[in-house]
């Protein structure tokens, strides 16, 4: 699974929909289709960061529904990490535009892979998340890739053993009444416009320089590049471990 990470960094505009070669079309043939697996698919590779610094960003979704009434708007409820803190939060999502045709895709590896010369679709959307517990904010917007399988959406990940592969990238910003504006980006595998933050050519991999703001524990993992590690790196997220704490509490 770790191999999901051998790609090479693109910006949100790389992948920007009106530059991909494609023309607009409609391909909800039989009912909208339901994009929530999309966002939901290949969460444990979303990397992210807040701030001029680079501080670490984890972000989950625990869950995401189509509205009953207006299928361009999602419901979606999660959390999310910043150093030690985890907030809940809720929001809505909304489905910008019309769905555009993008080339087909190949796979680039030794691998087989039945997806290989499928017809690849893109969306954006925008993103309007409220913390549950804190008065925090994000807004922003998503550019993802997908495919149609048996009527339904799929996660683009035809080609991710390929140097160009990133999906479900997110430009926007995290704001409160008590702190400034700040940028906030995520995506899976890799994210956009993130500076010298990723200093990677087949993965992403941090730069040393921002360890101290919550990279130290994917640096160990991805340096050591066992899957034991790399379980340890997940599991660590969200439980807040010991040795998790101490490395974080030094970076404040």
């Amino acid at each position: 699974m770790r191999k999901l990470f051998v790609t090479a960094f693109i910006t949100i505009t790389t992948f920007a929909l009106t530059s991909c070669g494609g023309n607009s079309q409609n391909v909800e043939k039989e009912g909208p289709l339901d994009f929530s697996a999309v966002w939901t698919s290949h969460q444990d590779y979303v990397l992210g960061y807040v701030g001029e610094n680079y501080q670490r960003f984890y972000f989950l979704i625990d869950s995401i529904k189509m509205d009953t009434e207006d299928t361009l708007y999602y419901h979606v409820w999660g959390k999310y990490r910043i150093k030690d803190r985890v907030s809940s939060y809720e929001g809505k999502v909304r489905i910008l535009g019309e769905i555009s045709t993008l080339p087909k895709k190949y796979q680039v590896d030794e691998e087989v892979n039945p997806q290989s010369g499928t017809q690849i679709y893109g969306i954006t959307s925008d993103w309007n998340l409220n913390a549950i517990d804190i008065n925090e904010r994000i807004k922003g917007k998503m550019i993802s890739t997908f495919y149609i399988k048996d009527g339904k959406a799929v996660f683009d990940d035809i080609d991710h053993y390929s140097d160009s592969f990133c999906n479900n990238q997110f430009e926007g910003i995290l704001s409160s009444p008590t702190t400034s504006e700040q940028k906030c980006c995520w995506g899976a595998c890799r994210i956009p416009d993130c500076g010298d933050l990723d200093i990677g050519e087949g993965e992403f991999f941090p730069n040393e320089k921002y360890l101290t703001y919550g990279w130290q524990s994917y640096h160990d993992a991805s340096v050591e590049g066992t899957e034991e590690g790399w379980e340890k790196e997940i599991q660590s997220r969200w439980n807040l471990q010991l040795d998790t704490i101490y490395k974080l509490s030094t970076s404040k």
